[in-house]
């Protein structure tokens, strides 16, 4: 499992933590503090301080991460906080000293090295403690997040299989009779999707066999329908890149269920997919009756798959839904690793 602590040597923490002691300078500065007005040269030797003691306490920590990984939270906790107060106590006596011997009359003359040395370990060690208590939170919101994301994957996996499984085999049941070689065939095809609903959770599928388990389900369904369905399909390059099990198949299923199978007359579903703009972007495109009422159930597969997207490529994929008053199109835009 991943640990709570954030990486210490890289630059993304170096730089929140030189930020963070920056603003608590400004603070101290621009807050009224009697005899201590905020000036530049103060400004600017507060300034070299601060970010010398953010690069210290960060070598410290970047060094001993590795052991802090290895023990409890609470004893990572207290040892980073004494850790940094001690360092910062020792640093910030060592810039007492510099300052006296330069003359720069920097500090109030009342501070001496021992009080400037307990204020800035006590001031630093709180910024620390809250930092930590920051980081902890956000891991653990993170693994609710990603728990519960895949959670929510889990059920709509398991929404998505019993749904095409029993139409493709209601289907089949059909075609024995009157047509056994078809449905032969159909058991071929059939046989690739049990396979892809019944693959590991945690494994994704590729999108070349994405496309391909689609294109075998409209099969499928053509041979139920016949003539009333007809299938066109421009696929360009298909980038070698994962996308959730069974993304496509819901959606040409939808419009076939919801598209075609209401028309007396049929129709054609149009199936594209082509890289524009570094990303590869599905067409799936069908009639409909127009000025249909919504069936109980047509939108879910479109929200499941708008979901099951979000789980794998976060905000980096989008997807968009055309409706017309008798088409239905959905577009899927996906990033290329």
């Amino acid at each position: 499992m991943e640990s709570w602590l954030p990486d210490f040597c890289t630059p993304a923490v170096a730089f929140w933590c030189a930020a963070l002691g920056q603003a608590i300078l400004l603070f101290l500065l621009l807050a009224p503090v009697g005899r201590w007005p905020a000036t530049f040269e103060q400004l600017a030797l507060g300034t070299l301080y601060v970010q010398w003691l953010c690069w210290m306490n960060l070598a410290l920590l970047c060094g001993i991460r590795r052991a802090l990984l290895r023990m409890t939270t609470a004893t990572v906790a207290c040892l980073i906080l004494f850790s940094v107060a001690a360092i910062t106590a020792g640093a910030a006596a060592v810039a007492a000293w510099f300052e006296a011997l330069l003359g720069l009359n920097a500090l109030p003359s009342e501070v001496g090295t021992a009080g400037f040395a307990m204020a800035s370990a006590g001031m630093v060690a709180l910024a620390a403690a809250a930092a930590l208590r920051y980081a902890f939170v956000l891991a653990q919101w993170k693994l609710g997040v990603a728990a519960g994301a895949r959670a929510q994957f889990d059920a709509l996996q398991a929404r998505i299989r019993p749904h095409f499984l029993f139409n493709s085999m209601n289907t089949i049941a059909a075609l024995i009779r009157a047509r056994p070689e078809a449905a032969e065939a159909a058991v071929e095809d059939l046989s690739d999707l049990f396979r892809a609903a019944l693959r590991d959770e945690g494994r994704p599928a590729t999108l070349i066999e994405d496309i391909e388990l689609a294109q075998r389900y409209l099969a499928i369904e053509s041979l139920r329908l016949g003539d009333r369905l007809r299938v066109e399909s421009a696929i360009g390059a298909v980038p070698n890149m994962n996308v959730p099990p069974l993304l496509l198949q819901p959606l040409v299923e939808n419009a076939v269920v919801h598209g075609i199978e209401p028309l007396p007359h049929g129709g054609t579903v149009q199936l594209g997919v082509r890289i524009l703009h570094g990303q590869v972007v599905i067409d799936i495109r069908n009639p409909r009756p127009p000025r249909r009422t919504p069936t109980r159930g047509t939108g879910t597969a479109v929200e499941n798959v708008r979901r099951r997207l979000d789980y794998l490529f976060g905000g980096a994929s989008r997807m968009e839904v055309d409706e017309g008053d008798d088409y239905y199109a959905v577009r899927l835009q996906l990033p290329i690793p």
